[in-house]
């Protein structure tokens, strides 16, 4: 039963998402619960599995969802490493699709990550990056966001002093638009 909200199928949908991929990107998929995830959410478990099916299918989707790909591509070309340097470091505890897709340990959620992310990052980066060599320099794109946002995680990482974070969105954004630039 949902508590404190009136039943709309779209604002449920939405608030598990929300839940699920703050709780994947704390804990991880093998330690997130369903049950735990439909509190967060503020509704029965049972919408859970009624809006997604299972954990997995969720955990799916809530990915898919973090991935937005649509926003930077629609900046300019030359501003793409900038932007993208901007999406992950701007709050690095938060629950970026690739924060929580790199910390997984669990076999069926990484084979879940890979899917994904070839189909909702890199084929469609390559896509808009074209010739040459497009989905090599996509995947150079998407691995070097993988870092960062690994290391993202790590809070002690991140609460160095404000230079060396400046420094280190720079450089990430110049490797970026390299990549993207190279023809």
């Amino acid at each position: 039963m949902e508590r404190g909200y009136k039943r709309n199928a779209e604002e449920t949908r939405v608030r598990l998402l929300a839940a699920a991929q703050a709780a994947f990107a704390q804990q991880g998929y093998s330690s997130t619960g369903i049950r735990e995830i439909a509190a967060r959410a503020g509704v029965n478990s049972a919408l859970l599995a009624r809006y997604f099916g299972s954990k997995a299918a969720l955990f799916e989707a809530a990915l898919v969802q973090s991935i937005n790909l649509a926003g930077l591509t629609a900046a300019p070309r030359g501003v793409f490493g900038q932007a993208l340097a901007d999406h992950l470091l701007e709050e690095p505890a938060g629950p970026r699709g690739l924060a929580f897709a790199v910390a997984t340990n669990d076999l069926s959620s990484a084979q879940i990550v890979a899917r994904v992310t070839e189909q909702h990052a890199i084929e469609p980066l390559a896509a808009w990056l074209g010739a040459p060599d497009a989905r090599a320099r996509a995947l150079r794109i998407v691995m070097l966001a993988s870092a960062v946002c690994l290391l993202a995680r790590q809070r002690t990482l991140m609460q160095g002093k404000a230079a060396d974070l400046t420094g280190t969105r720079g450089w990430f954004a110049r490797t970026v638009q390299d990549v993207v630039d190279q023809q």
